[in-house]
């Protein structure tokens, strides 16, 4: 199973040297690139996971059917002491309906069978926000795009006693995004965040609360891998802007358990690939802003020549290093745009 860290290793410079631009300005060092060979990484980690494939299995481990009968043997006490509602009995799950067969050991359950209870947060106009209000504001924007929370652009909100006791976040409550553009519909996250201040969270997301903790990550590593993707996206509705998961389907929402020492093993290996993708990231947008620096550089060395010779100079300079410099689109441009400033200034010819 260290196949997947050879994977990485051994091909490094194509998974940190694939970049395409961007169809929109966002987030990145240059604003207008995506790392996509990291980005494709992250998602076969995620698939691999999710397939089985990523950490050995014990035969030898309880099976998740065992866990999936103490989650429900839970959920009825619950119901007997009067804490949440009896569940819908909602149909066994079809072979036929199964979005692929799992390893030994693993099942398929409904997203409204595993969990203990799941509400939406409150609503916070935007005129009740500001910096001076007491309380942090949980958005669907704080969900990271990669994977936990984003934390750096809080916003907060008044609320009184009793909103702050029911919509308050608690460590380990599994996150999701029931309204966004149909792209962005569907993030989840795991809130690992421990302050003295109570943080609500706004009503465009689901909290969910599980027996196991461990379950919350691994359905979190579920929504986020390309085939779980692929199941949020059967049970989307929405229009041109606005898309939406409603309760109801997400509840019907298929969702993989492996046995309870395997998500240990599985979660655990994931968090260490992923943080090495968040280095290759960041190695890789210190070396594409090297990049663009020198070729800037070298380039108005240029378009700054005295005279003829100088230039002449100054090109062989930059030619010795030419497949090394324009291998990207930007610096080709740049290239481009300093040929047209030589011939406007007349140093061309």
């Amino acid at each position: 199973m260290n196949n997947i860290n050879n994977l990485i290793t051994d091909h490094i410079e194509t998974w940190t040297s694939t970049i395409k631009k961007k169809s929109a300005t966002g987030r990145g060092s240059s604003k207008k690139i995506e790392l996509y060979g990291i980005k494709k990484l992250r998602e076969l980690i995620l698939e691999l996971a999710v397939r089985g494939k990523l950490v050995p299995q014990d035969p030898t481990d309880e099976p998740a059917s065992v866990l999936l009968e103490r989650i429900a043997e839970e959920k009825a006490q619950l119901v007997r002491d009067k804490k949440i509602k009896k569940p819908k009995v909602l149909p066994e799950v079809c072979d036929e309906e199964k979005p692929f067969e799992l390893p030994n050991g693993w099942e398929w359950e409904y997203f409204d069978n595993l969990s203990l209870s799941y509400s939406v947060g409150i609503d916070r106009g935007k005129k009740y926000q500001s910096e001076d209000k007491p309380f942090p504001y949980f958005k669907m924007n704080n969900i990271s795009n990669n994977r936990g929370c984003d934390l750096s652009s809080l916003v907060c909100v008044e609320a009184d006693d009793s909103e702050v006791e029911q919509y308050s976040l608690n460590n380990n409550d599994f996150l999701f995004n029931t309204r966004n553009s149909r792209e962005l519909v569907g993030k989840t996250c795991i809130f690992t965040h421990e302050s003295e201040t109570p943080m609500l969270y706004n009503n465009n997301i689901l909290r969910a609360k599980f027996s196991e903790h461990i379950l919350s990550f691994m359905l979190d590593i579920w929504m986020r891998s390309p085939s779980g993707k692929t199941e949020l996206e059967k049970i989307k509705s929405g229009t041109t802007n606005v898309w939406a998961i409603y309760q109801g389907k997400l509840g019907l929402l298929y969702c993989l358990i492996p046995p309870l020492a395997e998500q240990h093993r599985i979660v655990a290996k994931v968090d260490e690939l992923m943080l090495l993708c968040d280095h290759l990231e960041q190695q890789t947008e210190s070396s594409i802003d090297a990049h663009k620096t020198l070729v800037e550089v070298l380039l108005n060395t240029l378009t700054n020549s005295k005279d003829a010779t100088e230039l002449q100079a100054n090109w062989m300079q930059v030619s010795d290093y030419f497949d090394t410099l324009f291998t990207t689109e930007d610096s080709i441009d740049q290239l481009k745009q300093t040929i047209l400033q030589l011939a406007v200034m007349g140093k061309l010819v």
